[in-house]
């Protein structure tokens, strides 16, 4: 979704309306059959309009359909996720994610999945393909020890999330996506260039399921790393975050994930790069990267 001059504004419009905090990000709307339809919750609210989800959660229905097609594949271990954006997702839409298994070998295997709008605001049973994902998973085990990190490959470690720590956003700020989410700033300021950022998802994906995944929660917050790492000007630059890739190593350990983000931009090309490494508690764990296509507004 383009970053507008509103943005702002746009924060202090859905902070103005009334909103019941919500315990997951999407309920059943319908079953039929075996199909599911969800619909999200004002959790998924994004900044640039409230009739419009932001991208993390999404992200993370379609990893959630993977993950179990993984499973019953016998390597849950999911280590890269590409995600293309085709469409915005509305807050009140009927989604309907479909995953199904590309090629699976006995150490790695493909996936394909497919989130849709299913009625529009017509009811009915039409579909729009609204993202889509491919991923990766493979046969996770121990090898045995590893020869020493070379030092200058060697990465310093964020600093722990503690309550000294400013939020992503302030409270003049809000809007449904980041009240549902509990995030710390370790180093850098939002949208002013590199920054480091703690997060802790506070709720299930789904009405009725547990506790979201490790990958769940991850994707929940890392399609912020755009968004937080940039330096635009908004009124004279928009820009789409076009698609994301997330590599991991391993799954992620604990409730928190730090995001140390930047944004690399070229004028000439009007193309970015948003990048990531990702931590938690135990260390580093993967990185988040996202194509960006940039517009003038002058």
């Amino acid at each position: 979704v383009t970053v507008s001059v509103l943005y702002w504004q746009l924060h202090s419009e859905q902070k103005s309306k009334p909103q019941s905090m919500a315990a997951r990000f999407y309920y059943s709307a319908a079953q039929t059959g075996a199909r599911t339809l969800l619909t999200g919750t004002e959790a998924t609210i994004g900044p640039w309009s409230p009739k419009l989800q932001h991208g993390g959660p999404p992200c993370a229905l379609l990893a959630r359909a993977i993950e179990a097609e993984a499973s019953k594949a016998g390597l849950p271990f999911v280590a890269r996720l590409t995600v293309a954006f085709f469409r915005p997702v509305k807050v009140a839409a009927r989604l309907e994610v479909e995953a199904v298994p590309i090629r699976v070998g006995s150490k790695v295997a493909h996936f394909e999945a497919k989130l849709f709008a299913v009625g529009g605001d017509n009811g009915g049973d039409d579909r729009v393909e609204l993202l889509r994902a491919t991923a990766l998973s493979a046969r996770s085990g121990s090898v045995g020890p590893l020869a020493p990190e070379p030092e200058a490959q060697r990465l310093v470690p964020p600093s722990p999330p503690t309550d000294a720590m400013e939020p992503m956003f302030k409270a003049s700020q809000s809007f449904g996506y980041a009240d549902h989410l509990e995030t710390k700033c370790a180093k850098g300021t939002h949208g002013k260039g590199p920054t480091e950022m703690w997060c802790r998802v506070r709720h299930p994906l789904v009405e009725g399921e547990g506790p979201a995944t490790p990958l769940q929660r991850a994707l929940i917050w890392v399609d912020s790393a755009g968004g937080m790492s940039h330096y635009v000007n908004m009124h004279e630059t928009s820009f789409v975050n076009a698609d994301l890739t997330l590599n991991l190593i391993r799954p992620m350990q604990g409730e928190w994930c730090c995001m140390r983000a930047r944004t690399d931009l070229s004028g000439p090309t009007g193309q970015g790069l948003a990048t990531a490494e990702l931590w938690d508690t135990e260390g580093f764990f993967g990185r988040v990267s996202q194509q960006q296509v940039l517009e003038s507004r002058m």
